[in-house]
């Protein structure tokens, strides 16, 4: 295996893709698929440590993550033979306005279950501290997130949406924005956990790579009071697999649909 090819499978499990990976999606559908998985074996052979896969085994366990990531979800995916349910989940156009009117690139994309089955019943997170969010004006950071941004329960954030701006068809985020541009979007973080993409920057870090992945995720009611899945950034789904789910067969069937 290749340093590049270690690389993108580690970005690959970053916070739902980077919006270039999202972009390259269809030519790269199973290979994200697989490596979207969250098996121990694919973490350990891009970080290179054995202690990984058995954390990484726990954390799947606990938190009902056995699953594929996937965007954009593609009409039939629930009818596949492999899959049990689909789970939607969006990434939302919210962007952080520094004072000076740059945006901040540093700042993790937000993202959240349209129909509160991702971090509520799959893909959760081991809480930390606090509790999950509920309303439209919480948000949960996972353990990165809230290393890189100084986050703990109870912070308060600022940000811009910028529905409308910046979508599907206009991914190219601005490096600055005008005072009247967007929707001021107050969050109050409720919560602090751990999920499989701290797993991974743990491992990298360990490996002396990046492992810059944080997250900060948003409640269903936040996407009800924001414009829909119709306003977000990005589409994506989760899917359950069926126990002995044939991985080869539902690359192909993937593939037909894309």
């Amino acid at each position: 295996m290749t340093a590049a090819l270690r690389d993108w499978r580690m970005k690959a499990l970053g916070p739902w893709l980077r919006a270039e990976l999202r972009l390259r999606w269809r030519s790269r559908a199973a290979l994200l698929a697989v490596a979207a998985l969250v098996g121990g074996a694919v973490i350990t052979a891009a970080a290179g440590a054995r202690r990984t896969d058995t954390a990484l085994h726990r954390l799947v366990v606990a938190t009902n993550a056995s699953g594929v990531n996937l965007s954009p979800p593609y009409p039939g995916l629930d009818r596949l033979p492999e899959v049990r349910a689909v789970d939607t989940l969006v990434g939302e156009p919210l962007l952080r306005v520094l004072p000076n009117g740059r945006v901040d690139n540093q700042f993790p994309s937000p993202v959240a279950s349209a129909d509160g089955r991702v971090l509520y019943r799959t893909l959760r997170v081991v809480l930390r501290d606090g509790r999950l969010p509920y309303r439209a004006d919480e948000g949960l950071a996972t353990v990165e997130a809230a290393r890189q941004q100084h986050l703990r329960v109870g912070s308060q954030l600022t940000l811009r949406d910028l529905s409308g701006v910046v979508g599907p068809k206009h991914l190219s985020v601005p490096s600055s924005v005008a005072p009247e541009v967007g929707t001021v979007v107050r969050l109050r973080i409720v919560g602090i956990g751990v999920d499989y993409n701290d797993v991974a920057a743990a491992s990298a870090r360990s490996q002396q790579g990046q492992g810059a992945f944080g997250t900060i995720y948003l409640s269903p009611a936040y996407v009800a009071a924001h414009g829909g899945p119709g306003s977000a950034l990005y589409n994506g789904a989760f899917l359950e697999l069926r126990p002995g789910a044939d991985m080869g067969r539902l690359r192909r069937e993937i593939d037909a649909l894309a």
